[in-house]
């Protein structure tokens, strides 16, 4: 693996891990803390113009019955009963995962007092990746560990059958993409922000 200029390139056949430990990366790799739901939103959530998702619907009330059946409070997520505790957390987890992904967040209004004392006590800390460029050669690979939340750069070049693989809940984004790009769901947030 090369890095110049803030650049990533996976030669050919080569294989890079790419943690928020790796020492290569320290440079490029920010740990980001959101004091909001909202900014968590902003930095890893669809980058969807606003004049596209203007009329959508939201899939708040299809995808997961138990949000729109229940409402939290923030003392719910501070009570002293641990299992009415941790309810209200894995509810406010898979509310912020909903909302964060969501191409209409106004359907998660009523939500978002809730989530923002969520991310606050739960003290939500991500790690983002920025580059210049990614270049991924032929048979090469880039694998972004699950402590990376976000990439960002200006153009992701895969060349051949190189491939970038996400171990975890990752959003790349990019001015451009250059090659083919394969689309799977490796997993969500992860469950410590439950605890």
């Amino acid at each position: 693996m090369t890095q110049q200029d803030n650049d990533v390139l996976v030669d050919v056949g080569e294989t890079v891990n790419l943690t928020a430990g790796s020492s290569r990366f320290r440079g490029a790799i920010k740990l980001v803390t959101p004091k909001t739901i909202a900014e968590v939103r902003h930095i890893l959530g669809p980058s969807v113009r606003q004049d596209e998702a203007k009329g959508r619907k939201g899939h708040f009330c299809c995808t997961i019955p138990e949000l729109s059946s229940v409402l939290l409070t923030k003392e719910e997520l501070d009570s002293e009963d641990k299992e009415v505790r941790f309810r209200a957390r894995n509810l406010a987890y898979i509310a912020s995962r909903e909302y964060v992904r969501s191409t209409n967040p106004e359907s998660f209004a009523h939500w978002e007092s809730v989530l923002d004392h969520f991310i606050d006590i739960s003290k939500t800390a991500f790690n983002i990746l920025t580059v210049k460029d990614i270049t991924v050669q032929n048979r090469g690979t880039l694998i972004i560990g699950r402590d990376i939340y976000g990439v960002t750069a200006k153009t992701i070049r895969l060349y051949g059958s190189g491939k970038i693989v996400c171990n975890g809940p990752t959003t790349l984004r990019a001015e451009s993409f250059e090659g083919k790009i394969m689309t799977l769901n490796p997993g969500m947030f992860h469950k410590n922000l439950v605890e």
